[in-house]
């Protein structure tokens, strides 16, 4: 099930607080990182999946959020409502809030299939900071993971990206306790999103242990 958290909608001088799980056939949170808007309610035309419905999407207050799906807009204000034309078959809208940080891997259809490489987003809050978490492992075959994962050890760093200049981002990885076990990630490109604009930069970045280091971003 997805985390749901409540936001305030306001008109005039009322303030109306709507459960996000109470409107759940609209739109929800999952985890702290991602506002979701799917298409729930399919047309009836001839080509069915592929007709197109209009949804109205409540950005929650609070926080601003971006969008990497190739829509016109990118970023969406917090307390603002905007209607999106999408096909039943189309894949959910998701929107990044500001000051987290999520990773993207090649997608594959069972989790053992998946590599070592990552891409990297980090959408900066207002105090130019973004903070989010990874598995330290390369195999994710269960055994591995539960030896590393759920016993004397763990295997999650939390990252953080912070703007040094109008150019320059610092990444930071560090093992959310002293027995954080790392195996070998490698960072293939990093997305820094501060400003409204969207900062894409190739990397070879290989994660062993804890590190810091820069990116030029321009």
């Amino acid at each position: 099930m997805p985390q749901v958290q409540q936001f305030s909608q306001h008109g005039g001088t009322t303030t109306l607080i709507i459960s996000a799980f109470d409107n759940e056939d609209k739109f929800f949170f999952f985890g702290h990182t991602f506002y979701i808007a799917p298409v729930l309610t399919q047309s009836f035309g001839t080509q069915l999946a592929n007709e197109e419905s209009t949804l109205t999407v409540y950005f929650p207050t609070g926080s601003n959020y971006w969008n990497y799906q190739g829509l016109a807009t990118k970023e969406y204000f917090g307390g603002s409502t905007t209607t999106f034309t999408r096909k039943f078959s189309d894949e959910a809208l998701y929107f990044q809030k500001q000051g987290t940080v999520f990773f993207k891997q090649t997608p594959q259809n069972r989790a053992r299939l998946l590599d070592n490489h990552f891409r990297l987003f980090a959408y900066l809050d207002k105090n130019e900071k973004a903070e989010g978490k990874i598995m330290t492992l390369t195999d994710y075959e269960e055994n591995n993971v539960h030896a590393k994962c759920m016993s004397t050890t763990d295997c999650i760093a939390k990252v953080s990206v912070t703007l040094n200049s109008k150019t320059s981002a610092k990444i930071q990885f560090a093992g959310v306790s002293a027995t954080t076990v790392y195996e070998t990630i490698i960072i293939d490109e990093i997305n820094v999103v501060y400003g409204a604009k969207l900062y894409t930069k190739a990397v070879t970045q290989t994660i062993k242990g804890d590190i810091s280091f820069d990116v030029i971003l321009q």
